[in-house]
């Protein structure tokens, strides 16, 4: 046998192998034949009649990944009012059982309890203050606590006062002192004590010092300016 007529053959067995093990056509799937074929197999499930349990958007976690929320809870709670009474700070127990929004919204109007109690909470709970569906992911905390506790201190808190001049510290040592200036004076206390007790605490340098003085004589300013405190009905 030539080597022409080996050719030959391997290629007629190679495409009777290919006919033999080709798959057959099979009839194409239409919506209409899964139609018939569901019917045979049982009933179809119909999407308006048993709709699939969904999970509530008041329900979901800030990250909507369909988590349930972290409630603010009893420890939450606890760790707040354990830190204002550290602080010297206080707010009525309802204030404790309220949401971001509503307190968000009464320490926007000058409310001082709602603006204590979310001040703490960005500063001692921020992680569990996340889960809150209206929580504003926009805001920096620390940045929104220095705020609110701000405009408490303005108000003659004197409290307000000793926590920011301690949280401000180590981010910004000026302006920690710059309130710490304004307690002393607000208190009576002369400034040459004043910096014998504190000129080691800040390490501050003759330049900061003289900023930060300026600064407290604006704070001063902006304290004297504003009208008298009215704390609002418990």
């Amino acid at each position: 046998m030539n080597s022409r007529s080996k050719i030959i053959i391997i290629l007629a067995g190679f495409t009777l192998a290919i006919w033999w093990f080709w798959p057959s056509p099979s009839t194409p799937v239409t919506i209409e034949n899964s139609a018939r074929t569901a019917e045979s197999s049982g009933p179809i499930l119909d999407a308006s009649r048993n709709p699939p349990t969904a999970i509530e958007p008041a329900t979901l976690s800030p990250f909507s990944k369909g988590a349930a929320i972290q409630p603010a809870g009893a420890e939450t709670a606890a760790t707040i009012r354990k830190a204002l009474k550290a602080a010297g700070l206080r707010t009525p127990d309802r204030y404790y059982a309220m949401g971001y929004k509503e307190l968000r919204s009464l320490a926007d109007q000058g409310n001082i309890y709602a603006q204590i109690q979310l001040g703490a909470r960005y500063i001692f709970t921020n992680s569990a203050l996340e889960y809150d569906p209206d929580y504003d992911f926009s805001k920096i905390p620390k940045v929104e606590a220095f705020k609110l506790f701000s405009q408490v201190a303005l108000r003659g808190n004197a409290s307000a006062v000793e926590m920011l001049s301690t949280k401000l510290a180590d981010i910004d040592p000026v302006e920690a002192y710059s309130w710490k200036l304004l307690s002393a004076a607000s208190s009576g206390e002369s400034q040459r004590e004043f910096y014998k007790q504190n000129q080691y605490n800040f390490q501050l340098d003759a330049a900061d010092i003289a900023k930060a003085r300026i600064r407290s004589q604006q704070l001063m300013q902006q304290m004297m300016s504003l009208p008298p405190l009215s704390l609002p009905a418990e």
